[in-house]
C-alpha cells in the first residue's frame, strides 16, 4: 500500500478544538453535542485535488500501470487461464449445490479471511469448502491477472492515493479523539470534528442560573455550563 502523510498539527487542533463551543449535534440528536474546526477543502488537502463521488468520477485519471482496470494482465498463458477459470466454475457451482447460494445468506466473497473461532457452526462446512482450494480461487469473482499494486484495484492512482490519505488521516484523529468529515453545506470543506454525550446539568448550578436569568432554557443553560461564560456565583 502507498504511504502518505497526512500533514496535520495534531496538537494544534487538539487546542482549536478546546476553544470552541460544544452545540447540539447533527441530525436533531438532542443527547449529542459536537464541536469543529475548519481544516481546508479538498482541493487543498487531498493528495489528487479534486472533489468527486463514486457515481461521478470522470474528473480522475485512470492508473497508468493497468489502464484504469484495476488488475495487471496474467502471465500464465491461454490454454492455462482457460483451466483455471473452469476450475473455479466448477467450485462454486459445487458449494452453491452443497451450501446454498450467496443470496440465500451462505458464506460466499473472501470467506476465507473469517477465523474459524468466529463462524457460525452451520456455516463451518461452508467455510471448511471454501479453504481447502487455491488461494486463486477462493473469492466468489474469478480475476485471470493479479490486483494492481499502483492503484489498489480500483483503477485509479489519484483515488487510492485519496483513500490512503483519508485512512491515515482517520487513524491519527482517531489519537486524539477526533473524526473527519465533510461539510454539511458545502462537501468539499473537511472538518475536525469531536463528539461527546449531553452532560447532565446538575439541579443546584441550574438553580442558580436560572434564578439568574428566569427566561433561560435548558439548552441555554448547558451552554453556559459547558463553556463557562456566566459565573455561578
Amino acid at each position: 500500500m502507498a504511504k502518505v502523510e497526512h500533514g496535520f498539527d495534531l496538537e494544534a487542533i487538539r487546542e482549536e478544538l478546546d476553544k470552541e463551543s460544544w452545540e447540539p449535534g447533527d441530525h436533531g440528536d438532542e443527547n449529542t453535542q459536537v464541536r469543529r474546526v475548519y481544516l481546508g477543502t479538498v482541493m487543498a488537502l487531498m493528495p489528487s485535488g479534486k472533489f468527486y463521488m463514486p457515481f461521478a468520477c470522470s474528473n480522475l485519471n485512470g492508473c497508468e500501470s493497468c489502464k484504469g482496470t484495476g488488475t495487471l494482465p496474467a502471465t500464465a498463458k491461454r490454454r492455462t487461464l482457460k483451466k483455471w477459470q473452469a476450475r473455479h466454475t466448477k467450485i462454486m457451482r459445487t458449494f452453491d449445490r452443497l451450501y446454498g447460494k450467496p443470496d440465500q445468506g451462505t458464506p460466499h466473497g473472501n470467506i476465507p479471511s473469517l477465523l474459524p473461532r468466529y463462524r457460525p457452526a452451520n456455516r463451518h462446512a461452508g467455510f471448511a469448502f471454501i479453504d481447502r482450494q487455491p488461494n486463486r480461487f477462493r473469492s466468489r469473482h474469478f480475476s485471470t491477472g493479479a490486483p494492481c499494486r499502483a492503484c489498489g484495484g480500483c483503477g485509479s492512482r489519484e483515488a487510492h492515493l485519496d483513500e490512503v490519505w483519508r485512512e491515515n488521516v482517520e487513524e491519527a484523529f482517531g489519537t486524539i479523539g477526533v473524526s473527519l468529515s465533510n461539510g454539511e453545506g458545502d462537501p468539499c470543506d473537511l472538518f475536525a470534528e469531536e463528539y461527546r454525550e449531553k452532560p447532565e446539568i446538575p439541579a443546584a448550578d441550574a438553580a442558580k442560573l436560572r434564578a439568574a436569568d428566569p427566561d433561560a432554557t435548558d439548552d441555554e443553560i448547558a451552554y453556559y455550563l459547558a463553556t463557562a461564560e456566566r459565573s455561578l456565583g
